[in-house]
């Protein structure tokens, strides 16, 4: 839900398909905000101008990140970084989104994605890892999210930064497994850590 009390999620239609929708306080209705062509859609986040980013299924029945506008009320195919699939897990104020999305590989790296080029840029991996997925963005541009091995039941959190650009690992954090869910305008993140006395909820400052 947004500052203005638009609500986004996921519905059946009457052929027992999921798709996306926005409902409007305003009016108390709730718009169907289709596909890529697909059977299927998820909105998964929502910014106070009304913009939906999540994932939608394709004519060819793949799964691709996507972007509702309020303005054009259509559903725009973000792409992918080379590979099958993609999707969007969050967008910020200015436009700007976050998610994963295969590469030529066939692995899934996290990708930013800007309103000003249009297309994915592909954030990479940490040292010692080969697939990632961005979870949050916040207005300063600051990501967070997870990366990880194949095959390796442990994660680490990272942080990219626009300053620097490059993925790193999040700072203060125990030894163990960790997974970064959120950042705040202010730069503090929290995730979960997982070490050897349990599961946890971890927080720490970004900036």
């Amino acid at each position: 839900m947004n500052a203005r009390g638009w609500i986004v999620g996921n519905a059946e239609t009457p052929d027992f398909d999921s798709h996306a929708f926005l409902w409007d306080p305003s009016t108390g209705r709730m718009t169907d905000l289709g596909t890529l062509g697909g059977a299927t859609s998820r909105a998964l986040a929502i910014n106070d101008r009304g913009q939906i980013v999540g994932e939608a299924e394709t004519a060819a029945r793949v799964t691709h990140a996507c972007l509702w506008d309020p303005r054009t009320r259509r559903m725009l195919d973000l792409g992918t970084s080379g590979g099958a699939g993609s999707s969007a897990a969050a967008i910020n104020a200015r436009g700007q989104i976050v998610g994963y999305a295969a590469t030529a590989e066939g692995l899934s790296h996290a990708f930013r994605w800007d309103p000003s080029s249009r297309r994915l840029v592909d954030l990479g991996v940490l040292p010692g890892t080969v697939v990632s997925a961005a979870r949050d963005i916040n207005d300063r541009g600051q990501i967070v999210g997870t990366a990880a091995d194949v095959g390796d039941n442990s994660s680490r959190a990272f942080l990219v930064d626009p300053r620097a650009q490059a993925m790193r690992n999040l700072p203060g954090i125990p030894a163990g497994s960790t997974e970064g869910a959120a950042i705040n305008n202010r730069g503090f993140v929290v995730g979960t850590t997982t070490t050897a006395q349990g599961s946890c909820v971890l927080s720490c400052g970004a900036r």
